[in-house]
């Protein structure tokens, strides 16, 4: 209900704001999971936008360090999504586009949509290195991505072969568990990860 979904909102960010990094990102996955338009989706959108902009006053949050996530490959209506987009980035918040390129989606929703960050899904990712395939689209990806300024994050990194080869093909950042598992605490243990990895790519590369 919009009731529990806004007390989980503000428990969220009330919680980030106590964060010493200020430089810090907040990542919210909101599924926008719209049949045909109509006026009660777009003020629900509206409305949770309203909710968000107000809490993250509230507690002082910039609306930059706010990254709204949508699961494109769920989304049907794109004239529509596009619009909510539009209202979200103009009170200040990120947009990123999660699991892009799961079943190979559609680039033409990157130019469409123009998202801050684009989450390529890991099963594009996995076993990378050994598909000729999968490289020629994530370099399209990557490509797209960067001629409208948004940059590209490779999730689902599960070994050293995987990452090197996404780096090569332009990821900006990676992500997954060849670094860490969710909820780690070892700081020395992931920055050894990667110095081992940019010492392997650069050798990769000259």
């Amino acid at each position: 209900t919009p009731e529990i979904q806004n007390f989980c909102l503000e428990e969220i960010l009330k919680h980030f704001s106590l964060s010493p990094n200020k430089h810090k990102l907040l990542f919210l996955n909101l599924d926008f999971s719209f049949k045909n338009r109509s006026s009660l989706e777009l003020s629900d959108a509206i409305l949770l936008l309203s909710f968000l902009t107000r809490t993250a006053n509230k507690y002082n949050i910039p609306h930059q360090n706010i990254v709204i996530e949508l699961l494109e490959s769920r989304q049907k209506n794109m004239s529509i999504l596009s619009e909510i987009i539009e209202i979200y980035k103009k009170q200040g918040f990120l947009i990123a586009l999660d699991d892009f390129g799961k079943g190979y989606s559609n680039l033409d929703r990157i130019a469409v949509l123009k998202p801050n960050i684009v989450k390529i899904n890991s099963s594009l990712v996995k076993n990378i290195e050994q598909c000729g395939h999968k490289q020629e689209v994530f370099k399209a990806i990557t490509g797209l991505s960067r001629r409208i300024g948004a940059v590209v994050i490779a999730k689902g990194i599960e070994n050293k072969n995987e990452a090197v080869k996404c780096l090569e093909l332009r990821a900006d950042f990676l992500q997954g568990s060849f670094f860490s598992v969710p909820n780690a605490d070892s700081s020395t243990y992931i920055n050894n990860k990667i110095e081992s990895l940019y010492i392997e790519f650069k050798n990769q590369i000259l």
